[in-house]
């Protein structure tokens, strides 16, 4: 759990400077921020990414089994591909600015 709550945390700070470095400088929030990949096209599917972010929130205080392991069946099956999916498309992002 804790290895999905760092992962996230980096993706929409790394969305964040990568935003910022194309001149999008209004972000201040994950949430903000997811908005702003979506619409620039750095991630696809912007209300997964915001279900992350919630299910990332739920983990702070996460006490109940069955809620962790629902989490984490998601982390396996849809959120893991996402995250994937973003570090493929900062790849070829960073390749048009060289």
């Amino acid at each position: 759990m804790q290895r999905f709550e760092f992962t996230f945390e980096l993706s929409w700070k790394l969305m964040k400077m990568f935003l910022e470095y194309t001149g999008i400088t209004e972000i201040k929030s994950p949430r903000t921020t997811i908005r702003e990949a979506f619409t620039y096209g750095l991630i696809e599917d912007g209300e997964q990414w915001i279900d992350m972010m919630v299910d990332r929130n739920k983990t702070y205080h996460l006490y109940d089994k069955e809620e962790a392991k629902l989490i984490y069946e998601k982390v396996k099956s849809n959120y893991s591909h996402l995250l994937s999916n973003l570090c493929d498309m900062l790849e070829e992002e960073m390749t048009k600015i060289k």
